[in-house]
């Protein structure tokens, strides 16, 4: 192939991709059903979240339906509800499908680009999910090996979590060990499309994020005692009654924190946590 192909193939890709948003997919969401293991070492620890992937006219937002409660909550009242999200990541992706994951440690968010190249492997095998044709691929990705069911009915190269790359909308993802499945309940058109508020400006690599997640496993209080060092802030509260002191605070957060890190341990991307 000639430079000069090479670069039209390049062009009409791009254009295919913007027409693909433009007639197919401005404002639409699509929702799932994500059922996942939170513990390796009990199978039985099963946990459902509604997770809700919004493609727009500049490409894609996943994130929790929690999130949006709470977000839309906070936005309408100023307000912070207190539906808890079972989750602690959000995706964005734009046209070219330049994916940033947001992800908390602690509770501090970090954001960096998921850089991983996604080779799916297409199946011949199909079958059928809310009356669309669908089609079987698999990918490794993470550390686990993925089995996808999409659909060239719904001409939209995208999915659920980082997922994107077939020739149609994901409507299933499940790992091999189904410690992680994502399945489609539901498409609507949206007039306004959610963004998420809890992007950091600053992205990071995901070597970076890991180094983090090393530190907060040793010292869960780590960034949070550096930040009130560097401000030279003292705080306390008051929890049922009970005036707890910066180092009480601190010693039952390390508690706290340590025992989650303990049986949250099942994480949908094993490499980010190795």
């Amino acid at each position: 192939m000639g430079v000069s192909q090479f670069k039209m193939n390049k062009i009409i890709y791009f254009l295919l991709l913007i027409i693909t948003h433009s007639l197919y997919a401005q404002n639409l969401r699509i929702s799932y059903n994500y059922k996942f293991v939170q513990d390796s070492l009990d199978i039985n620890t099963i946990s459902n979240e509604l997770v809700l992937l919004d493609i727009t006219e500049n490409g894609s937002i996943f994130y929790s339906r929690p999130q949006y409660l709470n977000d839309s909550m906070a936005f309408y009242t100023n307000k912070t509800n207190t539906i808890q999200s079972k989750i602690d990541f959000s995706v964005k992706k734009d046209l070219s499908y330049t994916t940033y994951v947001n992800s908390q440690i602690g509770n501090i968010n970090y954001t960096f680009q998921e850089k991983d190249d996604l080779k799916w492997k297409i199946s011949s095998e199909k079958k059928q999910i809310l009356g669309y044709n669908a089609q079987k691929a698999t990918l490794k990705f993470g550390g686990r090996n993925w089995i996808a069911w999409f659909s060239n009915d719904l001409p939209i190269q995208d999915g659920p979590y980082i997922f994107h790359g077939l020739p149609g909308l994901i409507l299933s993802i499940e790992d091999e060990k189904k410690y992680h499945l994502f399945n489609v309940i539901g498409l609507e058109k949206r007039e306004v499309p959610f963004e998420i508020e809890k992007l950091s400006k600053k992205i990071i690599s995901k070597k970076e994020f890991n180094k983090q997640w090393h530190i907060y496993k040793i010292d869960p209080n780590a960034t949070l005692r550096a930040l009130s060092s560097s401000t030279n802030t003292k705080f306390s509260i008051e929890w049922n009654g009970e005036k707890l002191n910066q180092n009480e605070i601190y010693k039952r957060e390390e508690e706290r924190a340590k025992k989650e890190i303990l049986y949250k341990n099942n994480f949908l991307d094993l490499n980010l946590y190795k």
